[in-house]
């Protein structure tokens, strides 16, 4: 009958301890996903804003507004304050369409005039400060789109 052997206390202590080093090590890397969850929803809501955009838009152009630099029109019984046929950057404007994306995230208006900021409720600091957020920037023109960007530089 041939011996068995197993391995030594010493080779099971030495694997347990490397095991113990590379999860120290590698998976906070995999586990961290907030900051890619940020910008995934960062996405969502960029998304958002550019069909709210798009709806807004339509009802305009059926309203007869859509030429006008400075008119209304009422969505889902709320008023919406439209500039060049989009939703205006302020409190009564795209805010109407796009109440707290997800539930937890921020809004203001932005230091840019016609321009409102959204950033993520998780973050503790100002948009700005932070460097994590969505900006919709109304259009300054007849004829020409809003523009949505975002900064995700301080996620």
């Amino acid at each position: 009958m041939a011996k068995q052997r197993g391995f030594t206390v010493i080779e099971l202590v030495v694997v347990i301890a490397l095991l113990g080093v590379l999860s120290a090590v590698a998976l906070p890397r995999f586990l961290d996903m907030s900051r890619e969850a940020t910008i995934a929803t960062m996405e969502g809501v960029v998304g958002a804003l550019e069909t709210a955009i798009t709806l807004s838009h339509s009802q305009a152009f059926i309203d007869g507004t859509h030429t006008q630099p400075s008119a209304t029109i009422t969505v889902e019984d709320r008023v919406v304050s439209m500039v060049n046929g989009y939703p205006a950057g302020t409190a009564t404007g795209i805010p109407q369409l796009i109440e707290s994306p997800q539930g937890d995230w921020k809004q203001r208006a932005s230091s840019y005039a016609g321009a409102w900021v959204y950033w993520h409720g998780s973050i503790d600091e100002d948009a700005g400060t932070a460097q994590c957020y969505v900006r919709y920037r109304q259009s300054t023109a007849a004829g020409m789109r809003p523009i949505i960007d975002f900064q995700d530089s301080g996620c």
